[in-house]
Parts: structure tokens; C-alpha cells; sequence
């Protein structure tokens, strides 16, 4: 990104995260302070200043108006939360008469169209009317990571990205935006598939009852968290524990386990053999404590403390993991902030504390009187089609971070092929309809020799721009042939992308990590679970969010195979961005400065006449409000805002109207929770554009969600990609393109078929009742 040349004004998180990945890879990010609007987060201000130069300006004023508009008229991305047109802004009119390769990026709360983008830009109320807070059972329950916003950041970094690229060909900027509405929906995204209707031979019902995907508690109080899926690992913990002095109770697991249990632990046999694993699996874990079962069987086992967020950003610190960094900023001094998340051996990352440049405008416009040398001498007068138009991405993921990046490019246009192992496991077929989305889909078993030799002529056919892989470390991908060096070799242009759970620096780096084990490890079980019990946050979203910073770590090593003309190995990985998932709390745990706790926003759902509302606003302002309407609200609670009776008489509407009365309509909002199957009733009657619909899959028995990426390019517009096939459905296919000749059907793995209605409700009720009330759901 080196020469990029970036203007971050009137931002908010949102646009501010964006601002820091871009200003990581080497893009000159001047963010302008508007001291006309001060913050209340000086931290934060700072954490999200880094690797920045802050201006300040007075947007108020003529003359440093004028100065933001040279500056937009020479950068070559404007990114911005707040109205252009009040500052007099047009970047249209910038495009046409001043500065043609100007992308401008902003993050809306909400679509376009949708009334409720008058509403405060808060997390809370963009998160809560996707049905962000929703669960499989029982009632939504909010939490405050700021979903919306990362995500949108995500989304929006990524088309920013695709924009980019497309401006080599084109010479053109563009407008691009992605709204936190539906990146907060699309995080939702296995739920809604589930909730909405999916086949009943998809649904993996006992996985979220089974007791080898659980926190338990430890002899000095803590908790461990156990993720157990594999029969391998189901007897790697057998034969641990009995070495560890645990004989008898791995004997009496012995008599329990059933031969289903043993073959699929995630699918136990029977509610009663899950009360009974459960029970001896308590027993063991509370003889000792939390650190000596990490330490003794978390090496090779998914087995780890469950910790904090100020705990893991101290010890990957101490571990020389890239999730966290110390910055010594000019005004507050040393703070920790989110590490760099994508990084490279090749290209250095950009990382260090903000520098304030208010005596260095006069030098910065100088400086940028030159527009950009990225813009083509002969640009075509057309569009030339999505931006990555002709560009090839062999997949070699699996379950969701992976796949998801892969996902990205294709729906920006580059033709993809996914290529996995069959697959027995039904709980993993849900990920192939969600993420495997406009490719094409092939099964090799790649443990053979015949394999391998078959996927090395797929690739040497196909010749891929792109390869990404998320094995846990590069030299499993060396041992099936595709390791990078290997790779590079035969492709030199390679953008080869590579994600896992811990990064490939420190002694975690080697460690097994699933979702559930990366959110117990950086303090996300802690802080969604109510205090002392730690609590799984029942979606996907490190996984999800993850597979977002693949997409853009492919995105900006195509970049620079445009530029340069030359590959990169470019990585990223689950625990930076649960990091950057909790980065509220990273500022909020270094306070150390006086703290406007009257402007702190509060949010939370309560129940009112017309469903679950959540409400957000200023703890101040939430009070006059109470105190208008002369009742008494509870601010203090576990993520709930108890309102009376009175307030909970009243619909959603009834609450908006009051809260104008009181002249709080600017800081105080409220929007209903939908159930998720009337999300696309309620953007109908909204006039929205539908962000999730129901289609037909091949080889399904009956339509289902489908949800395109939350993103929009105004030049080179996105691909409207169809839903997956059948896994495996190109196998013969792309085989026989590469001169292997293979029987017809060869690699297709047909859905399941539905089991009888009655004992599947049957089942539903039972292990939904189960899980609910052990917590796991």
C-alpha cells in the first residue's frame, strides 16, 4: 500500500478500523480531528489513531474546510461516517473536476432507503434490528462487542480493496459502502439458516448438547474449555488422562461411551450417556487447577484456560504473538493496542503510535500536490466488469474462516474452485451452503497418493492467482504438496494466503483453535457470560470475521501482484481479530484519565408491548429521559436496561415518540428485535433492497437463505454469485479439464435425506431442552 495516500475524517469506529488496517500495509492515513466535536474516549481515540497522523481542524470554520477539500482532492481514499454534504463536500463532483481515482468509503448504520438511518449511530441499535442478539432458544440477550462496525469495517476494507484493483485497469475511483446492518445480519448468518427453515437432514441437532464442547469448572475456580470433535482426539484424551493417574474414571468413560459416541463425539448417542460423560468429566477437571490442565494436555488438545481480555493481551504479548503491540502515544503515553492482524514476511507492517501534525499541513498538501501514479495512461471509457474479473482462486480451505475469504473474491468476481477431502460429518455440511457460495466444488481425498497427484494436476491446469489454506501450520500444507514454497515455485505469482487460530509466531502458534476455543481463550466466553460462568457466544463470528481479514490479506497481496508483478505469502488468524472484536474493552481496561460517564452510551434489551426492544443512548441523557417520564430506569444491570412496567406497556413506536417529546431523538434511539424469518417481510415493507431471501439449492429438497455479502462498489459492481452446488458437484469436471478421466459421479457427496417429522420434532425438543438448560445454547 506504499504511495496509497488515505483521508479518514468525521469517523467513527467503523471507518477508523478501516482506516488502521490500511495504514498497517504501508498507506499514508491522515485522520482529521474535528475539534469542534471532542472526544469522551481519549483512549480509544489513540488506539485507533495508530500508525496515523492526526490533523486537527475546526470543520466549522472556512478556511479549514478548504484545507480538508485540498486534501480529498489529493488523496486517493476519503473515508467518512459523517455528512459530506453539510461540509460542502461532493465527491462526485471531486471525481470529475479534480481528482478522478477517488474512492470514497463509508460504513452506514443502515441501507440505504431504510428509515432508521436516522438513529444514532450506535452498535447496539444496527446490531439489535438484525437480530444480532438472537439465540437457537429462549430470549435474545445483548452483549456489547461491536459486531456491527467490525465487520462493516471488514466488508468495507475488502471492497475498498476490489475498488483499488479495479482502478488499475480503469483509472477510475468509485463510490463503496458497506452498511453494519447487514454485516451484523451476515455474522447471523448460521442461525438464520437454521431458524428459517433448513432441511431437517441438516441440522446436527446433539452437537450443541455434547459434553466434549464444554467450559468446566477447575479446583481453583477457573474454567477450562474442552473442545473435542475428532475420534482421534476422543482417544488422544483417553490415553492422556490415564497417564495423568485419571485410570479409573477414563475405565468407567470406557463403559459409557457408546460406539457412536466414539466413532463422532460431537454426536453423542443418547441424553442419558451425555448426563453421564458429563458427570465424570466434572469429577476429572475439578482435581486440578485450570493452568496444569492447560499445560498438561493443551499442547495437542484443544484444552485451555479461559481467560480475560487484558489476560491474553499480556500473555500472546509475553508469547511474541502478533495479536497485541505497545504503543507509546505522544499524548497518553504507553497503551496496548490490536496488534497487526495481516503481516507477511516479505512486506514489512506499519505499526506505531499516532504522530499529531498540526504544524505539518503546509508540508503534507505540498507533498500530495501530485496525484496518484496508479492511474492508467489508457484507461478503458466502460466499466470492465466486477473487479477481479479473470482472476483465479484455488480454495483449499475448510468449515468456515477459509472458505468465507475464498467467498469475498467470488462475489468481487474471480472465479473460484473449491477444493476439499469428502466429508462424513453432516454438522459441517451447513458451512458448504453458507460459505461455498459461487464456486465450484470438487472432492479429492488428498491423505492418498492418488489424491495428491490429482490435486497437483488441478492446480497446474488451473494456474491460480490466489491459493488460500487454513491448516493450523504451513507444514501440514507442506506434507500434502502445497505448502507454500512448493507452491511459488510452480505459480511465482502466487498470492499465497494462509489462515489459523494463533498466527505463526510464539509458542501458540502450533496449537489446535476452533471458534469456541479462541473465544474462551481472549475473554469473549468471560464477557458475554453472565459473571463467574463463562458463556460460549452462540455464532460463528471470530470464525466469520476471520475469513473477512483472509478476503482482505488476499485483496492487498493482489494488489501488489498488479503493482509489482510479483506473488506474496500473506497470513492473518482467529485470536487478532477476537482481539480487535473486543477493542472497546482494550481502551476501556486503560482509563486512567477522567472518564464522562454520563456519556457513555448504555444499551440493552427489555421486553416491551410489541416484542424485545433493544434501546441505546448517553447514560445522561437515558436519565432525563426517566425523568420526563417520571419513572425510574436500572442502568446497571447485566446487559439489560429494566425498564417499569409502564415503559414495558408501551410498543417500540410509543417509546420513539417519547423519547422526541423530550428532545432526545439525537442520542437516544430504539428498534424492535425481529424474529429472524420476518427480516425479509420487514425490509419489504421498509422499501429495502432484500440483504437475505430465500433460493433454491441444487440438490436440496426445499429453498433456503441466502445471504450476499453486505458490500456495493457504484463502478465495478459486484457478482450476484448463486448458491453452492452439491459438494463435490465439478469433481469429474475440473478433472477431466486437467486430463484425468474418472467415472461419472465421481466425488459427489449427496445431501442427507430428511428423517421421519415426528421423532426429528421429537429430538429437537429433547436435545434443545438439554442444551438449553445446561447452559450451551
Amino acid at each position: 500500500m506504499s504511495g496509497i495516500r488515505i483521508v479518514e475524517f468525521e469517523s467513527s469506529l467503523a471507518t477508523s478500523i478501516v482506516g488502521l488496517l490500511l495504514a498497517e500495509q504501508g498507506a499514508k492515513v491522515v485522520r482529521i480531528i474535528n475539534t469542534d466535536k471532542p472526544t469522551n474516549d481519549q483512549v480509544l481515540e489513540a488506539i485507533l489513531g495508530r500508525s496515523k497522523m492526526d490533523v486537527p481542524l475546526s470543520l466549522s470554520k472556512a478556511q479549514h474546510k478548504a484545507t480538508l477539500n485540498t486534501l480529498l482532492e489529493r488523496c486517493d481514499i476519503a473515508l467518512t461516517d459523517g455528512n459530506p454534504v453539510e461540509l460542502g463536500i461532493n465527491f462526485d463532483e471531486l471525481r470529475s473536476e479534480a481528482n478522478p481515482g477517488l474512492i470514497d468509503c463509508t460504513i452506514p448504520a443502515f441501507p440505504a432507503g431504510d428509515d432508521r438511518e436516522k438513529l444514532p449511530l450506535y452498535d447496539a441499535l444496527s446490531g439489535g434490528a438484525a437480530a444480532l442478539y438472537e439465540k437457537a432458544f429462549g430470549k435474545p440477550v445483548y452483549h456489547d462487542l461491536p459486531i456491527p462496525s467490525v465487520l462493516g469495517a471488514m466488508f468495507a476494507a475488502s471492497a475498498t480493496m476490489g475498488a483499488l484493483v479495479s482502478r488499475l485497469k480503469t483509472g477510475r475511483g468509485q463510490h463503496v459502502e458497506a452498511n453494519r446492518f447487514g454485516a451484523a445480519l451476515f455474522s447471523q448468518i448460521l442461525m438464520n439458516l437454521i431458524k428459517s427453515g433448513v432441511p431437517r437432514g441438516f441440522m446436527p441437532l446433539k452437537m450443541s448438547a455434547t459434553p466434549f464442547m464444554k467450559s468446566w469448572k477447575c479446583l481453583d475456580g477457573r474454567w477450562v474449555y474442552l473442545h473435542i470433535t475428532l475420534p482421534a482426539h476422543n482417544a488422544l484424551i483417553m490415553e492422556s488422562l490415564e497417564k495423568l493417574g485419571h485410570g479409573a474414571d477414563v475405565a468407567e468413560l470406557g463403559k459409557v461411551l457408546s460406539p457412536a459416541t466414539i466413532k463422532d463425539p460431537s454426536q453423542v448417542g443418547s441424553i442419558a450417556e451425555a448426563k453421564a460423560i458429563t458427570e465424570i468429566y466434572r469429577r476429572i477437571f475439578a482435581k486440578r487447577t485450570a493452568d496444569e490442565w492447560e499445560k498438561l494436555i493443551g499442547q495437542d488438545l484443544c484444552c485451555i484456560k479461559i481467560r480475560t481480555i487484558d489476560e491474553w493481551l499480556k500473555d500472546s504479548l509475553d508469547a511474541s504473538m502478533d495479536d497485541a503491540c505497545k504503543i507509546d502515544d505522544p499524548a497518553l503515553g504507553p497503551l496496548f493496542a490490536p496488534g497487526p492482524g495481516i503481516t507477511s514476511p516479505e512486506v514489512p507492517t506499519f505499526v506505531g503510535p499516532r504522530t499529531i501534525g498540526a504544524d505539518e499541513i503546509d508540508a503534507l498538501l505540498d507533498s500530495w500536490k501530485a496525484l496518484s501514479s496508479d492511474l492508467p495512461k489508457d484507461a478503458p471509457a466502460e466499466p470492465v466488469g466486477p473487479p477481479l474479473a479473470g482472476l483465479k482462486v484455488a480454495d483449499m480451505s475448510r468449515i468456515i474462516a477459509g472458505p468465507s475469504a475464498a467467498r469475498v473474491l467470488a462475489e468481487l468476481g474471480a472465479d473460484v474452485i473449491s477444493i476439499g477431502n469428502p466429508s462424513s460429518l453432516d454438522w459441517a455440511l451447513s458451512f458448504h451452503l453458507l460459505f461455498n457460495a459461487g464456486k465450484r466444488s470438487v472432492a479429492i481425498d488428498s491423505t492418498t497418493d492418488e489424491g495428491k497427484a490429482q490435486v497437483q494436476a488441478i492446480l497446474e491446469h488451473f494456474k491460480p492467482d490466489v491459493l488460500i489454506q487454513n491448516y493450523r501450520h504451513i507444514e501440514i500444507a507442506d506434507q500434502v504438496g502445497i505448502g507454500p514454497q512448493a507452491m511459488r515455485e510452480k505459480f511465482p505469482k502466487l498470492v499465497y494466503t494462509h489462515l489459523n487460530a494463533y498466527g505463526d509466531r510464539g509458542e501458540w502458534k502450533d496449537r489446535p483453535g476452533f471458534e469456541q476455543v479462541v473465544q474462551a481463550v481472549t475473554g469473549i466466553q468471560v464477557s458475554y457470560g453472565p459473571p463467574g460462568e463463562p458463556k460460549l457466544l452462540p455464532t460463528p463470528i471470530i470464525d466469520i470475521g476471520s475469513g473477512l481479514a483472509g478476503a482482505l490479506a488476499a485483496l492487498f497481496g493482489i494488489y501488489n501482484q498488479k503493482r509489482n508483478g510479483k506473488g506474496i505469502l500473506i497470513k492473518t488468524h482467529l485470536t487478532w481479530v477476537a482481539v480487535l472484536l473486543q477493542i472497546l474493552d482494550v481502551a476501556k481496561i486503560q482509563r486512567a484519565q477522567a472518564f464522562d460517564e454520563n456519556a457513555e452510551v448504555i444499551a440493552g434489551i427489555s421486553k416491551v408491548k410489541d416484542g424485545h426492544a433493544v434501546i441505546a443512548g448517553p447514560r445522561g441523557d437515558l436519565k432525563k429521559w426517566a425523568n420526563e417520564l417520571r419513572v425510574d430506569i436500572d442502568l446497571g444491570g447485566h446487559r439489560i436496561l429494566d425498564l417499569p412496567k409502564k415503559l414495558k406497556k408501551m410498543s417500540s413506536e410509543d417509546l420513539l415518540q417519547s423519547i422526541a417529546k423530550a428532545g432526545l431523538s439525537q442520542t437516544i434511539g430504539v428498534v424492535l428485535t425481529p424474529k429472524m424469518k420476518d427480516i425479509p417481510k420487514m425490509l419489504a415493507t421498509r422499501g429495502v433492497n432484500p440483504v437475505v431471501f430465500k433460493r433454491e439449492y441444487d440438490g436440496a429438497s426445499k429453498k433456503m437463505i441466502f445471504q450476499p455479502m453486505p458490500f456495493y462498489l457504484s463502478h465495478t459492481p459486484v457478482v450476484a454469485v448463486k448458491p453452492p452446488p452439491v459438494r463435490g458437484a465439478h469433481t469429474q469436471e475440473v478433472l477431466e479439464e486437467a486430463g484425468i478421466i474418472v467415472p461419472k459421479g465421481t466425488g459427489i457427496s449427496p445431501y442427507p435425506s430428511n428423517p421421519p417429522l415426528i421423532p426429528w420434532l421429537l429430538a429437537v425438543a429433547q436435545w434443545g431442552w438439554f442444551a438449553y438448560r445446561r447452559g450451551n445454547i
